[in-house]
């Protein structure tokens, strides 16, 4: 078991590399600071899974599972890096929900933060002299148990508040995406702390189910929210549609259909509207993504606002962001 664990973790940090390298390409290639800021979660949240990797390799195969028998140096040297990480995952967490929600970052909140963390630093040398001096570890372990309990609050609080909170000067649309993203993360983050319920090694086995989850959610609200987050205003899209007709042989009936996906219709509100079956309409889908190469909403939209723009330029789009051609071209 303890080894499937650890090649289930080995699993999931490949594929938090993979939910980064494609939020990083993105990045580069639209210039949306959210797609950054979703970037710097991704990372740190899976330099914390790798750091359970490396702990869980280190019990199985190493140090053994009781912990008042590990070295009192190694006790002293992990502490740092513990309690980074689990501020650089609460802290990356806060900006993406506030960038996402385009709030600024406050001097208050930036001010708890920052006092938050001046205390548990106090604690954690607190406890590094009592293991360095006295080889008592108690007080160190209840400052990891702390500084994690604590994050993780931060944490769901932030990613709460994209679900429920006010989002003035969102379109509907927009406002349709974050709460998406939001109650993936939320769910997610709240089973992570939830797991710590079960015995182990449930308990290891429901932890790592759900970091899987939270490291495709960022893939997957790339190809289904982001497209509604990130839409150019009506005349944009007017006119990147009637360039891609031109340009793709694309027949009425597939205009019918892009036009309705692009404003966030879903294929079974498009067959509604359109009076056609299901089939049809993906059918029409299918072909008119093969005619643009394109393999998701989020490459249509994303297609449609570059389709109307004149090569070079750089504009400002409904999201209140500038949109730049892509750099690494």
């Amino acid at each position: 078991m303890d080894h499937m664990l650890i090649f289930s973790f080995l699993v999931i940090v490949l594929v938090g590399a993979w939910s980064a390298i494609i939020t990083r390409h993105l990045y580069r290639s639209r210039g949306v600071p959210v797609l950054r800021r979703l970037f710097i979660y991704v990372v740190w949240f899976n330099i914390m899974v790798f750091g359970y990797l490396v702990s869980k390799y280190s019990f199985t195969n190493l140090l053994g599972h009781d912990p008042t028998k590990y070295p009192d140096s190694l006790l002293a040297v992990t502490a740092a890096p513990i309690f980074i990480i689990h501020a650089g995952v609460a802290w990356s967490a806060l900006r993406l929900a506030l960038e996402l929600r385009r709030r600024p970052l406050t001097r208050l909140v930036e001010s708890v933060f920052a006092v938050i963390a001046a205390l548990f630093c106090i604690s954690y040398a607190v406890g590094i002299t009592l293991v360095l001096q006295s080889s008592s570890w108690l007080w160190l372990l209840r400052s990891h148990a702390a500084i994690g309990a604590t994050m993780t609050v931060v944490t769901v609080a932030v990613f709460f508040r994209l679900v429920v909170g006010g989002h003035g000067g969102l379109t509907e649309n927009q406002i349709k995406s974050v709460r998406r993203l939001g109650w993936y993360l939320l769910c997610g983050h709240v089973a992570l702390a939830g797991s710590i319920a079960f015995p182990e090694p449930e308990h290891l086995v429901a932890a790592a189910a759900v970091l899987l989850w939270l490291n495709c959610v960022p893939l997957i609200w790339l190809r289904r929210g982001f497209g509604l987050y990130h839409r150019a205003s009506a005349p944009e899209e007017e006119k990147g549609i009637e360039a891609l007709v031109q340009a793709h042989g694309i027949t009425p009936r597939e205009r019918e259909i892009m036009e309705l996906m692009v404003q966030g219709k879903s294929n079974k509100e498009i067959e509604d509207e359109l009076c056609i079956s299901f089939s049809t309409v993906k059918n029409h889908a299918y072909n008119m993504y093969r005619k643009l190469e394109v393999n998701s909403r989020a490459q249509l939209m994303y297609l449609v606002m570059t389709s109307a723009l004149k090569p070079g330029d750089a504009t400002i789009d409904s999201t209140g962001y500038q949109r730049v051609p892509p750099v690494d071209q």
